[in-house]
């Protein structure tokens, strides 16, 4: 299902006013990424990365978002860094190609809950 451009809007509006939120900046990369704006998102990444360098989420956006703007040496050195900072598990065959984008349900992304009940005891 497309994204709604009202919801980029709003978005982007509430980044505008909360410019240090890394999480709602995450979230509109990824909504970005999703409405085929990938220089957009790419942006919004790169904000978190200049206050967070090792956040693996915004290091998994910002391959992708690199990769669909075309520009393959720059996504291939987040990716890089996502696996060295441990992204996927550190495995060389899970890269951030692979890696959901988040969900405009604001869940988590499938695969990504646990398969059994914690036993916290």
């Amino acid at each position: 299902m497309p994204v709604d451009p009202s919801v980029i809007a709003a978005l982007e509006a509430a980044a505008a006013a909360a410019p240090d939120n890394n999480a709602l900046l995450l979230h509109l990369a990824g909504l970005l990424l999703e409405a085929d704006r990938p220089a957009d998102a790419l942006t919004a990444s790169a904000a978190v990365l200049a206050r967070d360098p090792a956040n693996v989420e915004a290091l998994g956006v910002a391959a992708r978002a690199a990769e669909a703007s075309g520009d393959a040496a720059r996504a291939e050195g987040y990716r890089r860094l996502y696996r060295a900072l441990g992204g996927a598990g550190g495995t060389a065959a899970a890269v951030p190609d692979d890696v959901p984008a988040p969900r405009a349900s604001g869940g988590p992304p499938p695969g990504m809950l646990p398969t059994r009940p914690c036993d916290c005891s």
